[in-house]
Formats: C-alpha cells, structure tokens, sequence
C-alpha cells in the first residue's frame, strides 16, 4: 500500500526534522522540571465514539465528495508529560473505523440485474491510521483537571470497498460478474483540537473524559473494476479529493509516572 504516495520527500523531510526538534525540545524541558513533583510524565490509553460531520457524513449522490460514512469508533495511545507551568506535550497514534451507508449503494439498480438473479454484497468500512505530536496546556484544581491540546500529524486514509458479485441461478460457481470498487488510500496532515477533564482516581491514575474534533483532507486514488472472475475485466482510476470530518467523544485511562 503506497500510503505516502501524495507527499513528497521535502515535504517528509521537513515534517521530520520538525518532529525531531520537537521531540528533543520535549525531552530538554522534562529534565529541567524533573525535580519537581507536579511535573508528572504519562501513557494514555482509550477509546471513543466517533461521528462523521459534514461531507465525510453526506448521502448526497450528487456531490462527488460525498463520503456515505456512518457512526464508528477509534482507539487512542499516547505518551507525554505536563509541566509545573501547566503546559505539556504529547504524541501518539489513533486508529478509527467508520461504517458505509449501505442505503446509497444502487449498483444492482444501475446495472439492470435481473430480479432472479443473486447480488452477493460485501462492504468494508472506512479506516484511518493518525499520528499526531503537540503541546497541551492544562489548569489543575485539587482532584480535577482541565486540559486543551492542539495536536497535529499525518493520517493514512483507506476507503471502502464495495463489491458486488452476481450470479445466475444454477451457475453459482460458473464465472460470475462483479462490480468492484476496490479500497481508496490517500495521505495527509490531521490536526485534532481536543477538550479534556481530569479526575483523580489514584495517585498513579486518572480516568479522562474528553471531545475532540478531527480534519483531514487526503487526495484518494482507487479503482473500478468490472467484468467476471477470470478474464474480460475493465479497470478504470480514480483520484478524489476528500475534505474528511469527525468528532470523537470517549474516555481514556492515564498512567502516571
């Protein structure tokens, strides 16, 4: 999968070195806070339920960009400390799944296919793997805590894919047609604005509630693929350019170090 297909090498670079940098300025200013006790380094697990906003959440045939995405769910780790000065800084990675609107699919319509004749359908959902990196700033009162990041990285999307295989009654293992849409990959920067309170559950743990806003905007390239399962097949490319939304409201467990 050429996940990295639609950035080029300066632009890698660049964001690299910047991670880098990033990350050793990170590391200098948690030795300068190490030997205070409100300085509190932390690993973060949880999950959330994510709903599709905007195009991503469109139905609307008639916008190519539509993305006919359902309500999902992502799961998120991070590592990071916060700081006597109320700022922080984290990174980590998300994976989020997104369900297809099935009620859109007119394939079988479109294609004038017999009533008698038997429409096998698969669908797949839609899949995103995020990195991000950032600063967070946080204000503490007693055993609660409020905390805002702006977090930014790369996201490796993958479409749906939609395939229709049909079949002729009697000739089930006998060359049956299809009609694929096979799965879409494109890359591209995710920033994540993100809402969290903190409640104290022990002195090594907390337990956080949190609402976060996702925005992506990859160029995917996928393709069509038509015919039966040996041969006489028709492949056609296609490249859309996706303004994706979401927002995830969840919980997460830190550990506290």
């Amino acid at each position: 999968m050429n996940f990295l297909g639609n950035l080029n090498k300066t632009t890698l670079s660049n964001l690299l070195l910047t991670l880098f940098i990033l990350a050793y300025v990170n590391y200098a200013k948690a030795q300068d806070f190490g030997k205070n006790k409100d300085n509190l380094f932390f690993a973060e697990i949880g999950g959330s339920y994510a709903i599709p906003q905007a195009l991503f959440a469109s139905v609307d045939k008639n916008i190519v960009s539509s993305g006919y995405a359902t309500e999902g769910f992502s799961i998120n780790a991070f590592y990071g400390f916060h700081s006597r000065i109320n700022l922080g800084f984290k990174i980590g990675a998300s994976i989020s799944f997104f369900g297809f609107d099935k009620s859109i699919d007119t394939i079988s319509d479109d294609l004038n296919i017999p009533s008698n004749y038997k429409d096998e359908v698969k669908y797949k959902p839609w899949w995103f793997t995020n990195f991000f990196i950032g600063p967070t700033y946080q204000i503490k009162f007693n055993n609660i805590s409020f905390d805002f990041s702006l977090i930014t990285g790369i996201s490796f999307s993958r479409r749906p894919m939609i395939e229709h295989k049909i079949v002729e009654p009697g000739n089930e293992d006998f060359n049956p047609k299809y009609y694929r849409y096979m799965p879409g990959e494109g890359t591209s920067f995710i920033i994540r604005p993100e809402f969290a309170i903190y409640f104290d559950i022990s002195e090594k743990h907390k337990l956080k509630a949190f609402s976060s806003y996702q925005y992506t905007n990859p160029m995917i390239s996928y393709q069509v693929i038509s015919g039966n399962s040996y041969h006489n097949h028709t492949v056609k490319n296609h490249s859309l350019r996706m303004e994706i939304r979401w927002v995830e409201i969840g919980i997460a467990i830190l550990f506290l170090k």
